[in-house]
């Protein structure tokens, strides 16, 4: 059972084990975990006063920097797959 951030780590752990015949998420996020920073970033500004250019700017770069970590993991997770075929 996976709940809040559980309900998005349940489905992860899910699909790389023949043993689990299935999952129950409660409150999970519904949406990918880089689009809910995104959004959580842009009404805590928004909240605290920030103008809607600085709003702008701000979630503009945070979404390129979470972009470029997002293609690194990815790239990390092809190179441990292949490291893992060659040691198995």
């Amino acid at each position: 059972m996976g709940h809040s951030e559980g309900g998005v780590i349940a489905p992860m752990v899910a699909a790389h084990s023949e043993d689990v015949a299935f999952i129950i998420m409660l409150a999970g996020t519904g949406m990918r975990g880089d689009a809910v920073l995104l959004q959580q970033c842009e009404l805590i500004h928004r909240a605290s006063g920030m103008s809607e250019e600085m709003i702008a700017a701000t979630c503009g770069i945070n979404a390129k920097i979470e972009h470029c970590l997002v293609r690194i993991f990815i790239k990390i997770l092809i190179i441990f797959a292949a490291w893992k075929r060659l040691v198995v």
